[in-house]
Parts: C-alpha cells; sequence; structure tokens
C-alpha cells in the first residue's frame, strides 16, 4: 500500500511541475512542507521523491533552505532505459532496421524543411568527422548524423526514437561477428558516400530526395547489419552500459549490470546482500545505495528486505520507461502534432509487416477472429508485426497522447461525435482487415490513413 500510494503523489508532484511549466531550479516545497500539503507521513513522501528523482523531474536538496527543486529531465537517462529495455527482450537487428526504416527517412524530410545555418553547420561538421575518424576500430561516428537529423527534425518525439535505434545499432555493431578490416573499410567508405547524399538533400531543403536517400541507405546496410546479429549462435548483445549517476556509483551499477547481461538475464536470483556486494565492489553503503537507485530505475533489479533479503534480478518494465519518457518530452514541450506524425508513421509501418505476413495461419486466424475493443485492431497489428520496437513505441506514444492531452484518440471514441461512432469505427476496422486478408498492402494501408484522418480529436 506504501509503494501505491507513494507512485500517486510522486504522479501528483510530477504533474504540478508539468503544470507550472517545468520551472527549473524552483523550490517546490520543504519536505514537512509537502508531508502536510500531500497529507503523507515522511516515509511515503520520501519514497514518492525517490521516484521523482529516478524519472529526472527534481530532487531534493537538503539543509535549512532546502526542498525539492524542480530539474530538466536527462535525455541520456531516458535513452538509456528504452535501450536496456530492449535489450531485456532481446531484440534481433531486424527489428531494429525495420523500425529505423520507417522513421529515419520521417527525420531527415522533416530536418529537410526546417533546417537553419546552424543545423547545416553541424551536419557538415560531422560528415567531416566521419573522414577524420575513418581509421577507428568501430562505426560509432557514423550513427552521428542520423542522431543529428532527429534532433533537427523538430520533433522532440522522434528525436527520441532515432537517438534509441542509433544506441541499439551501436550495440550490435560492437557485439556482432567480428569482421576484417578490409570489410570494415569498405562499409565506411560506402557509407559516408551515402551520408553526403543525404546531407546535400538535407542542405538543399528537398524533403522528397532527404527521405529517399535516407532509406536507401538504410536498405544498402540492412544487409549488412543483419549478418551482425549476435543472436545467431544464442549470444545476447553485451556492451558496457552507459549509466547516469556519480562517477563510482555508475561504475558499480554498470558492473552489476554488465553481470546480469551476460548471464542471461535470469530474473529472480539473488546478487547478494548488502554487505555482500558492498565487500565484492569495495564500496561504502551510500555508493552502492546510489548505484542500486540507478539499476531500480532502469527495472534491472529490486531490493528485498528481512532474512533471505537482498538484491535481486528483475525483469524491466516498459512502464516505467514510458514515465521517463513522458516527463521528458513534455518538458521538451511535444505537441499533438508531433505525436501524431510519428504515432502515423508507426501505424503504417506496422500495417506493412503484417500485409507481409498475412498468409502464415496464425496471423491470418487472428485477422479473422476480429480484435476485441475500439482500440483492439491497433494493439492486435502491433503484435502480429512482430515487431516488438515498434509495438512499444506505439505503446508509448498511445500513453503519452492520455497523460497529456487526454484520452488518445485511436483508443478513446466519443459517443457524441458522429464521425467516429463505435459502429463506425468498427466498420474502419474491418475494411483494414479485410484489404489485408485478400492480400492487398497497399488498400489496408489508403484505410488506415482515411481511418486515423477522421477521428475526432486527431487534428487538435
Amino acid at each position: 500500500m506504501t509503494g501505491t500510494l507513494a507512485s500517486r503523489i510522486s504522479r501528483e508532484i510530477e504533474g504540478e511541475i508539468m503544470r507550472r511549466g517545468w520551472p527549473v531550479g524552483e523550490v517546490l516545497g520543504s519536505e514537512p512542507g509537502l508531508c502536510e500539503h500531500y497529507g503523507v507521513s515522511r516515509g511515503v513522501l520520501r519514497e514518492a521523491v525517490r521516484l521523482v528523482e529516478q524519472h529526472g523531474a527534481g530532487r531534493m536538496r537538503p539543509g535549512r533552505n532546502g526542498g525539492l527543486i524542480v530539474c530538466a529531465p536527462d535525455s541520456g537517462a531516458v535513452t538509456q532505459a528504452l535501450v536496456i529495455y530492449f535489450e531485456h527482450l532481446g531484440l534481433g537487428v531486424q527489428e531494429v532496421l525495420e523500425a529505423a526504416i520507417l522513421l529515419e527517412p520521417l527525420a531527415a524530410g522533416l530536418a529537410a524543411g526546417r533546417v537553419d545555418e546552424l543545423g547545416i553547420g553541424r551536419i557538415r561538421r560531422i560528415l567531416q568527422g566521419e573522414s577524420e575518424r575513418r581509421d577507428e576500430r568501430g562505426v560509432a561516428a557514423l550513427h552521428a548524423l542520423h542522431v543529428e537529423l532527429g534532433k533537427l527534425s523538430g520533433n522532440p518525439a522522434l528525436e527520441l526514437f532515432v537517438a534509441v535505434l542509433n544506441r541499439l545499432g551501436t550495440r550490435f555493431a560492437a557485439t556482432g561477428r567480428a569482421i576484417s578490416q578490409d570489410e570494415l573499410d569498405r562499409v565506411k567508405l560506402a557509407t559516408e558516400e551515402r551520408h553526403s547524399a543525404i546531407a546535400d538533400a538535407v542542405v538543399s531543403g528537398d524533403r522528397p530526395r532527404a527521405e529517399a536517400t535516407t532509406a536507401a541507405h538504410l536498405d544498402a546496410v540492412s544487409g549488412w547489419m543483419t549478418a551482425l546479429d549476435p543472436r545467431v549462435d544464442g549470444r545476447r548483445p553485451r556492451l558496457p552500459a552507459v549509466l547516469h549517476g556519480s562517477k563510482r556509483a555508475a561504475g558499480v551499477a554498470g558492473a552489476l549490470y554488465d553481470e546480469i547481461v551476460a548471464s542471461g538475464w535470469p530474473v529472480g536470483r539473488r546478487l547478494g546482500s548488502e554487505y555482500e556486494v558492498m565487500a565484492r565492489f569495495g564500496v561504502n553503503r551510500a555508493v552502492l545505495r546510489e548505484a542500486v537507485r540507478i539499476l531500480e530505475f532502469h527495472g534491472v533489479l529490486t531490493t528485498r528486505r528481512g532474512t533471505g533479503g537482498g538484491f535481486f534480478v528483475a525483469a524491466p518494465r516498459v512502464g516505467a520507461s514510458v514515465d521517463s519518457v513522458a516527463l521528458y518530452l513534455d518538458h521538451r514541450g511535444v505537441g499533438p502534432g508531433d505525436l501524431r506524425a510519428v504515432r502515423e508513421a508507426v501505424e503504417i509501418g506496422v500495417l506493412g509487416l503484417v500485409a507481409k505476413r498475412w498468409t502464415e495461419p496464425s496471423v491470418a486466424a487472428r485477422l479473422a477472429a476480429g480484435p476485441q475493443g475500439p482500440d483492439g485492431l491497433h494493439t492486435e497489428l502491433a503484435e502480429l508485426s512482430g515487431n516488438r520496437v515498434l509495438a512499444v513505441f506505439l505503446r508509448i506514444l498511445q500513453e503519452l497522447w492520455e497523460r497529456l492531452y487526454g484520452p488518445d484518440p485511436v483508443a478513446g471514441v466519443d459517443l457524441d461525435t458522429a464521425a467516429d461512432t463505435p459502429a463506425q469505427v468498427a466498420t474502419a476496422h474491418a475494411d483494414i482487415v479485410d484489404a489485408l486478408l485478400a492480400g492487398d498492402g497497399g488498400v489496408a494501408r489508403l484505410r488506415m490513413r482515411r481511418h486515423l484522418a477522421g477521428l475526432s480529436g486527431w487534428d487538435r
């Protein structure tokens, strides 16, 4: 009950921060004052504040003039939270590539429509850096242009998703099969040429060409990236985690995380008591507890008290990542148009993947049976797509809309609006399914676009 109450209070605190417009640096109140305001004990408030701190929305400053201070959420921590969740799922390269091919051309096109002189300068410096870093062993430098185009898109949700996809791509490239230096050199030279073409399209403001050249580039690298998939021999991707916190605590958290990944993520396994883990890493209680808070934030481990207690491996929950993403994107000023653009790209992409699988008996049977509820088709299609990245992105977009703007227009049907009554939504869904079962993916995508455009609240 305490945990549930603390979670509710943390949501109220975060809601207050959002309503005030993120006054970074402002003190919301002292610990006694907040206890009185929310009508809770000091223990409950401290647990609630711990959740607020984990989400990056605030921190408690001790002392006479202390209190809960509003903070700006850290994009690196939010990105890492999603990367860790995806890593726990054991994603394959193909799922990441499918998502990238949907979203990165959109980012490049939007960047071409709004790039300015500063953006042009950053793009050209990135291209120069690729050439200067050509002799590096890895391919990390080749992801910088994609991340920058996400930033230049002006869409905070798209920027975040592109950053996550490229972080995942970097991890696959670093943990896949070994390749020769000659092969790596060929990959780098070809990539630099295609990046130059993408940059030229963006800098010249040519949105169609920016989208086309980006899509062609991702298609070209898909074969090489797929061959890197470390799952082909049963191994999970493994790369030291980049965790945020004080240097010593982040180091301990990263070491524990690497142990968990290397051992196959054995959920429920005991890692040791507080004393045992302190002794193993040679750190004091304060450092260890900060390290544990970092991993608890990411859902990697949980703490149990009492006899036989200690630290145990946990399974990350996407809900924890959604909390962080919602706060981060609200702070970034994400708008309904931003969410709508990414949502449509994901919905159409998911539909395209299902259209490729409609002949599989299990997929056809589930489509023919029909989903339950007005939003069931959208969730069902995400599951049937076979792409867990897109399924998670869709869930995040659905929940973000509800938290930031009210009922999701796709999931929440307005009974007072004739344009999207339950019967009409059901008819639109049936038409989409009919096209899929007929093997006509093009018509299915057209009907999905019309369905989304016709929903009340979609164009707010």
